[in-house]
């Protein structure tokens, strides 16, 4: 606990470089995922959070934006932070929907039964996620430790 707390520390001027929105969708409605913080496509190929929009679906008309600010620079006043109200065009909500079924791993939820939906993530490859072998996993059979 005490090292998540220390990585906070660094991380929270990122967090304060972002601008944050709530989307909101007439149109259209948003989907989410067992998978549901998105970097969505920014203008330099494999950058990290602050170089890109992220998104997170919050419910079926609503999700949270932090933008790219282009200046980057965090705000001098931590303790107050203002959200903005955005309304989202349907294509953009697809874009989203879309993105976010390229990252579901095994589950995609919808506030509406959708068979387009349902047959669109079926018919996406799951990705392949990178497996980094702890040191502190036990190997299948291990009864160290265990009573």
């Amino acid at each position: 606990m005490g090292l998540a707390l220390e990585a906070a520390a660094s991380l929270v001027p990122t967090f304060l470089a972002k601008r944050l929105a709530v989307l909101r969708a007439d149109s259209e409605r948003f989907i989410t995922s067992d998978f549901p913080v998105l970097r969505m496509p920014g203008p330099l190929p494999r950058s990290g959070f602050l170089y890109r929009n992220v998104v997170m679906p919050i419910g079926n008309r609503a999700a949270l934006l932090w933008r790219l600010d282009p200046t980057k620079v965090p705000r001098k006043d931590s303790h107050t932070v203002q959200v903005e109200s955005l309304r989202s065009p349907g294509g953009e909500v697809r874009l989203i929907g879309k993105t976010l079924m390229a990252y579901a791993e095994r589950f995609v939820f919808s506030a509406e039964k959708d068979l387009f939906v349902k047959r669109l993530f079926d018919e996406t490859a799951s990705p392949e996620r990178i497996r980094v072998q702890s040191p502190f996993e036990r190997s299948p059979g291990s009864t160290d430790g265990d009573p």
